[in-house]
């Protein structure tokens, strides 16, 4: 499968995948129903950041965000986490993906 790509300018498709965790070789997705909030930062290959809460749905650990005009600002590869503040306000971060 390849990784998806965008131009420059581009507001459509939004931005998706799933939060995982590996323990040994096994991956699984996260069970996001008791996060408290889930947030995206991207950075930008100019080292700028994007910071902005993400729509998530419960077991299964799918996260989507919507671009907005002047995020893809900057041709190149756009790293990715997903920080989740889970109901006790402890944080968990997870590497993403590079787009």
């Amino acid at each position: 499968m390849t990784a998806p790509t965008w131009t420059v300018g581009d507001t459509a498709r939004d931005l998706s995948g799933h939060v995982t965790s590996t323990v040994g070789t096994v991956t699984s997705n996260v069970d996001l129903s008791s996060a408290g909030t889930v947030d995206i930062h991207i950075e930008r290959p100019d080292h700028t950041v994007i910071n902005r809460p993400v729509t998530h749905s419960g077991t299964d650990g799918s996260w989507s965000m919507p671009w907005q005009t002047g995020d893809l600002t900057v041709r190149g590869t756009y790293d990715i986490e997903i920080q989740v503040t889970w109901g006790d306000s402890k944080i968990e971060t997870f590497a993403g993906a590079s787009i």
